[in-house]
């Protein structure tokens, strides 16, 4: 919930308040739900983190006063399945086998969409490691 408003959600659309009710334990959520929502929030603190050290590389190399141009760049390519696909890949606790698992089931099978993926992946990485595009 603190996640969500620090990224500037709301808690007063219907989900919110469900959200609210079963964090009070009102409600319940079922297992996979849980790790479904703990995927996407590390998936969220990835990307934080990311775009942190990638804005500084940019800041570095362009000054501040370029930022926004950043930004947007950031923005274009950061989708949140493409952060869970990054926190799935480093995280130690899983087998090469339960990674591939969590790629399927977030990128799907469509060539296309995978495609897509693979090159808002790239250009994260070259903004990370380099701060631009």
């Amino acid at each position: 919930i603190a996640n969500i408003q620090a990224q500037g959600g709301s808690m007063d659309t219907v989900s919110g308040q469900h959200l609210q009710r079963m964090a009070n334990g009102d409600e319940t959520y079922p297992p996979e739900v849980l790790i479904g929502i703990a995927r996407r929030t590390y998936a969220d603190l990835t990307n934080l983190d990311m775009q942190a050290t990638a804005a500084a590389k940019f800041a570095k190399k362009y000054g501040d006063s370029n930022l926004n141009t950043f930004k947007q760049q950031w923005s274009k390519n950061a989708d949140s399945r493409v952060f869970e696909v990054i926190a799935a890949s480093q995280n130690p606790n899983l087998t090469q086998e339960q990674k591939k698992d969590i790629v399927n089931q977030i990128m799907g099978s469509d060539p296309k969409i995978r495609q897509q993926f693979n090159q808002k992946y790239l250009n994260i990485k070259k903004l990370y490691d380099t701060g631009s595009l």
